[in-house]
């Protein structure tokens, strides 16, 4: 999918602009096949693919979240040393 980019200072944006906000994503064929089979796949593989389509759309890497979210007790507890922290 190419993303359209507009500019305000374009002499047909008013038009471009209706044109852009108009369009129903629900009625787009290709939108609900994509979306029933990210679902398909969820219900086959669970977390693993959650996880994965988390990266793809989101760009975030969730087991790097939750192994900071791990540490921070330890780190607050003096058992860990906060990233960057080095007794050299």
């Amino acid at each position: 999918m190419k993303i359209k980019r507009l500019s305000s200072s374009d002499a047909d944006f008013d038009a471009a602009l209706t044109v852009l906000l108009a369009f129903e994503s629900a009625q787009d064929d290709s939108v609900e096949q994509a979306v029933a089979a990210i679902l398909a796949d969820v219900k086959a593989r669970g977390d693993a693919a959650v996880l994965e389509y988390t990266g793809r759309f989101d760009r975030l890497d969730v087991r790097s979240h939750r192994r900071l979210r791990e540490e921070q007790p330890l780190r607050r507890t003096g058992q860990m040393p906060e990233p960057g922290d080095h007794d050299e």
